[in-house]
């Protein structure tokens, strides 16, 4: 899927984004692959972009890549990790009793 989201910082008006959806079976082998990815081999296939990259390229840009990279693979190491219910806290319950409302002053039995 890809997505358009026009902003007045960028040169053309439009930068890209791909959002791909991946399911709760999926989320622990994409995190795993991520770990495949070391700094050196990101740093080779930024180096070898084309012509075709609007962005700024150099090592300033590939920091920000790298940083925003490392910052996903852990967002998906914390998916991945299994939750035991037992280690969730419970869920707080407030019970509310309802208030009497006030009975006519003239003895009729109607609620005001």
């Amino acid at each position: 899927m890809r997505i358009r989201c026009r902003t007045p910082s960028s040169a053309a008006g439009i930068y890209e984004y791909y959002v791909c959806y991946v399911t709760a079976a999926e989320v622990r082998n994409v995190a795993e692959a991520l770990h495949r990815v070391d700094e050196a081999w990101l740093r080779r296939r930024y180096d070898a972009l084309g012509t075709d990259y609007d962005g700024p390229h150099n090592d300033e840009d590939f920091e920000y890549t790298w940083e925003n990279f490392v910052d996903m693979r852990a967002f998906y190491d914390r998916a991945a990790k299994p939750v035991a219910l037992s280690s969730l806290p419970p869920p707080e319950v407030t019970v509310r009793r309802p208030t009497p409302r006030p009975r006519c002053s003239a003895g009729c039995g109607q609620n005001r």
